[in-house]
């Protein structure tokens, strides 16, 4: 059973901006091949999120951790990697 579900907007508008254009399959890819291995965290295409104007989109679940604005870099996939990854203590 899955901890963390990880969702990234997908989707396409024929008309205005869209998380497709963007990049969001790209961005989803790269997080899904880096939590290969994380059996507790799943990544997945989302449908709209609703947030179009705010560039590509993805959620964080159980927490409802929303992020806005991704961009396919590796900044960017480290740091959804810190949120779903679990915490060891210290």
């Amino acid at each position: 059973m899955f901890k963390k579900h990880l969702f990234v907007c997908t989707n396409r508008r024929e008309n205005g901006k869209s998380c497709a254009d963007a990049g969001g399959a790209e961005i989803r890819d790269a997080l899904k091949t880096k939590c290969k291995g994380l059996d507790e965290v799943r990544v997945n295409a989302s449908g709209c999120l609703g947030f179009c104007e705010r560039g590509v989109v993805a959620v964080i679940y159980p927490e409802a951790k929303w992020f806005f604005d991704l961009k396919n870099d590796s900044k960017t996939v480290e740091n959804m990697i810190v949120h779903v990854t679990p915490r060891q203590n210290v």
